[in-house]
C-alpha cells in the first residue's frame, strides 16, 4: 500500500504538477496578451514643442530639419508577457496562495454545518480569490493592480471559453451514449 502511494505522489510531482502548471502558464500568457491588446496604445511625447522656441534665436535655416523625438521603447504602457519558466511559477505562488483560502474555507464551512451559510461563504470567497490573484500578478509582473486585475478576468474568460469547448461535446457525447 505504501508503494502504491509513493508511486501516485512521484506521478503527481513529476508529470501532473508541471503539466498543470505549463496550461496555466499559457493561460495566463493569453490573460496578458488580451489585456494588452484592450488597453489604449501610448502616444509617443515630443521632446520639443512649437511654444518652446523662442522668437529671438528662430533661425529660418532650420525648418528643413526633422525635429528630434523622445525614443520610447515599442511596448511602452503594456504588460510584458511572462516567459514560460516565469509564467509557471506565478501559476504556482497562486496556486499556494488559493490552497490557503480553500483550506480555510472548506474548514469553516465543515464548521458551520449550515449548506446557506456554506454558499454565503462561497460567493465571499470569490472577490477575495480574485484580488488574491489579482495582487499575485501585480506583484510579481511589473504592472499596476487595475491591469493585473484586466488580466485575471481574460484568463477567467479563457478558462470558461476552454470549459465550453471541450465540455458541451463531452455533455453531447454523454446524452447520446444513454
Amino acid at each position: 500500500m505504501r508503494e502504491d502511494a509513493a508511486i501516485a505522489v512521484i506521478v503527481i510531482v513529476l508529470i501532473a504538477l508541471p503539466v498543470g502548471l505549463l496550461i496555466g502558464s499559457v493561460i495566463l500568457r493569453g490573460g496578458v496578451s488580451f489585456a494588452n491588446k484592450s488597453l489604449p496604445k501610448p502616444q509617443p511625447r515630443r521632446r520639443y514643442d512649437e511654444d518652446d522656441e523662442d522668437d529671438d534665436e528662430y533661425d529660418e535655416g532650420w525648418d528643413a530639419y526633422d525635429r528630434p523625438r523622445e525614443r520610447r521603447a515599442k511596448n511602452a504602457g503594456l504588460i510584458p508577457e511572462p516567459g514560460l519558466g516565469k509564467g509557471m511559477g506565478i501559476v504556482f505562488v497562486n496556486w499556494i496562495a488559493q490552497s490557503f483560502l480553500g483550506g480555510f474555507m472548506r474548514v469553516s464551512i465543515e464548521a458551520i454545518d449550515d449548506e446557506a451559510v456554506g454558499m454565503l461563504l462561497a460567493l465571499i470567497a470569490l472577490p477575495v480569490w480574485f484580488c488574491i490573484a489579482a495582487g499575485i500578478r501585480a506583484g510579481m509582473l511589473p504592472t499596476s493592480f487595475a491591469r493585473a486585475s484586466l488580466v485575471v478576468l481574460f484568463e477567467v474568460l479563457i478558462v470558461l471559453a476552454i470549459c465550453v469547448v471541450v465540455g458541451v461535446p463531452l455533455y453531447i457525447l454523454l446524452v447520446a451514449t444513454r
